[in-house]
Order: structure tokens, then sequence, then C-alpha cells
């Protein structure tokens, strides 16, 4: 995970400092949070290329609350995808 996801959030704190663009931020899955000496790691790196706000959203309310890096961003994000209803969805008649 480490070397993989290091030169593509690199490539893209690269991109992300040309002029006219926008912050950089983080997406993972569950799992991976739980890394924290590797994010910690990637982060202190991301702000040599990238001088902007650093975002990480969580996907999971677990890993909002077990994600111990925090401190290291600048903002946190939370993408929630909870169920609306507990009712199950059924695909349209053809």
């Amino acid at each position: 995970m480490v070397r993989g996801y290091r030169e593509f959030i690199l490539h893209y704190a690269d991109l992300a400092s040309a002029p006219s663009r926008g912050a950089g931020r983080g997406d993972e899955l569950g799992g991976t949070s739980k890394r924290e000496r590797e994010w910690r790691a990637i982060i202190a790196e991301v702000r040599k290329h990238f001088k902007g706000s650093l975002v990480y959203c969580a996907n999971w309310a677990d890993d909002l609350h077990q994600t111990q890096f925090w401190d290291a961003l600048d903002w946190i994000g939370v993408q929630a995808y909870y169920p609306l209803s507990k009712r199950r969805a059924r695909p349209p008649k053809s």
C-alpha cells in the first residue's frame, strides 16, 4: 500500500501545486486508516510538495472515530453512505 499510494499521492500533490489548482485530499477504505505511522509519513511528504489544505475523508463512522492522524491534517472529511431506509430497494420492472 505505502509505496504505490505514496507515488500516486505525490504525483497529485505536484499537480495540485500548479497555479490555479485546488485542495489535496485522501480518501481510503477502513483497514488502511489504522496504519497511522505510514499515513503521518505520507502526509509530511505531501506537505513538501503541496502548500494547500490537506483533507482526509473517512468512509464510515468507525473510520471517523478510529483514525488517529486527524491532527496532522487541516480538514476532516466524512463520506457517510448510510441507508436512507431499512427497506431494500427493488429494481424497476422493465
